[in-house]
């Protein structure tokens, strides 16, 4: 299976079958529920973490389907840092689906995809605690990938619950990816 991956980045989430064979005829049957029935049971699972809301309305950066966020809210230094991690299924780049998710780190208009770009922002846009920001900063960054990393990990268990997971065999100057089912 060739395709291009993005929150994840050695590894994809997949349903590449999406037909079985009638016992009856020997013919392939595509099934029809496949998708409904695997998104429904991943945000089930997704709605029992207290930081995940589902909400299948939010506009990602690429194509594909909301299932719903983790939203994360840390203080530093009187300022507050949102961090959304969206949950997501994207058509397949042959057959079937995949899952994946999108970073959103935000602070005061300004909108990142990890911790690190959003403390340089912080930092040339002259925040009151600049000194002290400069100072604390990995403390900030640290935070912000911990919370990353912890929502990355949860999505990783609940998606692997429901799909096939494909690791890469090869990659590509021109960015296409090949993956095949992990043992």
């Amino acid at each position: 299976m060739g395709t291009s991956n993005f929150g994840f980045k050695n590894v994809l989430y997949a349903i590449t079958e999406t037909s079985f064979e009638d016992e009856e005829t020997g013919e392939q049957v595509e099934d029809e529920c496949i998708y409904e029935n695997t998104v429904s049971n991943i945000k089930y699972e997704l709605k029992n973490f207290d930081d995940f809301i589902v909400d299948d309305s939010i506009r990602l950066d690429m194509e594909g389907l909301s299932i719903g966020k983790f939203e994360n809210y840390i203080d530093f230094l009187g300022e507050e840092v949102v961090v959304t991690v969206v949950a997501c299924v994207r058509s397949g780049y042959y057959a079937g689906f995949s899952f994946d998710y999108e970073v959103n780190v935000e602070w005061d208009y300004n909108e990142t995809d990890n911790g690190e770009d959003l403390v340089d922002s912080m930092i040339y846009d002259g925040i009151e605690y600049q000194g002290l920001l400069i100072s604390k900063q990995k403390h900030l960054v640290k935070r912000i990938d911990d919370c990353i990393k912890s929502c990355h990990d949860r999505l990783c268990t609940t998606y692997s619950e429901y799909s096939d997971c494909l690791v890469v065999t090869a990659r590509f100057s021109n960015g296409e990816t090949f993956y095949e089912k992990s043992a």
